[in-house]
C-alpha cells in the first residue's frame, strides 16, 4: 500500500496573533498615557454621513477605535455605536468619558479587530479610522476583511489624505486581490471634515468595502476553518471535515492558503501563520 502524502497549507496562527495582541495592547497603553495625545486628537465638528454611506440612526462598529473622536461624534448624532480597541487604557478612558452621556447608544469593549464578533439583527457598518496596525501584515489585513464581510453590511476605512501613501501601498494592492477572491467591490473617495474650533477643513480619504452575499458565505466559511484549526497542526481529510462541518472544506483551505501566499508576495513576509498538514 502506497503511503498517503500529506498536503501542507498555510493558515493564520490565531494563538500567535492573540499573543501579539497582548504586546500591542501594552504598547498602545504606553502611547496613550500622554495627555497630549488625547488633547490633540481629531474631533470632527460634522461628519458627512450620507457621502460615507452611513444611514440615519445607523448601527456602527468602530475597530481599532483609538482616541475615538469619530465614535463620540456618531454617538452625539444618535447613532448606535459599538466601540472596540485593544488598549485597556483607551477603552477605560472611553468608558469614563461616555458613561454619563451615551443613553444606551454605545457599547465599549476591549477587542481586537481580527477577533471581532457582532451580535445584531441588522448587520452594522464596520469602520476603521486610520487602523494602521491592520495594514502592516497580510494576516491582520485578511482577518480584518473577513470580519467585515462576515459580520457587517460593509466596511469603511477613513484616513487623513496627508498620510504617506507608501505606508499603505501593500494593503491597497492586497485589498484589490482580496476583492477579486471574495467578490466585494471597493469604492474610494475624498471628503473634507472640519474639526471643532478650527476654521479650515481637513481632507480625508475613504475606502468603502461593499460585499455581495457570496462574500459573506466565503468569509464565514474561512473564519470557521481558521478557528477550528487554532490548536491543530495536522489531521486527516476526514478529521478536517468533522471539525469544521463545512461541505466545501478543501476549497476553503485552498482559498486561505492561496490568499496568504499572495499576501506574502506583496508584503514580502508572513508573521503569524503556521503550516497545517492534511493527510
Amino acid at each position: 500500500m502506497s503511503e498517503i502524502r500529506a498536503r501542507r497549507f498555510i493558515v493564520p496562527d490565531m494563538n500567535k496573533i492573540i499573543k501579539q495582541h497582548v504586546l500591542t495592547g501594552k504598547q498602545w497603553d504606553r502611547l496613550h498615557s500622554s495627555k497630549r495625545i488625547w488633547a490633540t486628537a481629531f474631533k470632527p465638528a460634522k461628519i458627512p454621513y450620507k457621502k460615507l454611506g452611513i444611514e440615519e440612526r445607523d448601527h456602527l462598529v468602530f475597530i481599532c477605535g483609538g482616541i475615538g473622536g469619530f465614535a463620540k461624534k456618531a454617538i452625539e448624532d444618535n447613532h448606535y455605536v459599538e466601540y472596540t480597541d485593544i488598549s485597556d487604557r483607551v477603552v477605560n478612558e472611553m468608558k469614563r468619558e461616555l458613561s454619563k452621556h451615551t443613553r444606551n447608544r454605545a457599547v465599549i469593549r476591549k477587542q481586537a479587530a481580527e477577533e471581532l464578533s457582532v451580535k445584531q439583527k441588522k448587520p452594522p457598518l464596520i469602520i476603521g479610522i486610520e487602523p494602521y496596525p491592520l495594514f502592516y501584515d497580510p494576516e491582520a489585513s485578511l482577518l480584518m476583511i473577513l470580519r467585515i464581510l462576515a459580520h457587517g453590511r460593509g466596511g469603511l476605512i477613513i484616513e487623513r489624505a496627508e498620510v504617506d501613501k507608501k505606508l499603505n501601498r501593500p494593503f491597497e494592492q492586497y485589498l484589490s486581490e482580496l476583492s477579486n477572491i471574495y467578490d466585494f467591490r471597493v469604492e474610494k473617495g475624498d471628503t473634507d471634515i472640519r474639526e471643532h474650533g478650527k476654521p479650515s477643513a481637513t481632507k480625508f480619504s475613504y475606502t468603502k468595502i461593499i460585499p455581495l452575499e457570496s462574500s459573506r458565505v466565503k468569509a464565514f466559511h474561512d473564519l470557521q476553518l481558521i478557528n477550528a484549526v487554532k490548536d491543530i497542526d495536522g489531521l486527516t481529510s476526514e478529521e478536517l471535515r468533522n471539525v469544521t462541518s463545512l461541505p466545501d472544506v478543501d476549497e476553503v483551505l485552498e482559498r486561505i492558503d492561496s490568499v496568504l501566499r499572495k499576501g506574502e508576495k506583496i508584503y514580502k513576509r508572513l508573521k503569524h501563520t503556521k503550516h497545517l498538514e492534511v493527510r
